[in-house]
């Protein structure tokens, strides 16, 4: 997941390599090595699918994942513009 490039410096450490220069590292993604990046990815999305819900979306996630359906094909079209539009709206890149 791509981070917003001025949330960017909220993500970054520096590191000495051992010439007493620090050297500057930003992470342009969501860093799934860091232990709590699950965590907080589910708990970034909580809101924003309990919003579909409170719309009539079914939808469950699992970290990147996520199911939605409808009780016909033309629902779950709907559904899934919504989905794609809110998720850009809020600033997700959709892959």
């Amino acid at each position: 997941m791509e981070i917003f490039p001025d949330h960017r410096r909220f993500l970054a450490f520096a590191w000495d390599f051992g010439d007493g220069v620090l050297k500057y590292f930003q992470f342009a993604v969501l860093p799934f090595g860091l232990s709590s990046a699950p965590y907080l990815f589910t708990k970034l999305l909580k809101p924003v699918v309990t919003s579909w819900r409170c719309k009539g979306i079914p939808m469950v996630i699992f970290l990147d994942d996520g199911l939605g359906c409808g009780v016909n094909r033309i629902q779950a079209k709907i559904s899934s513009l919504t989905v794609n539009a809110d998720l850009l709206k809020f600033g997700f890149v959709v892959n």
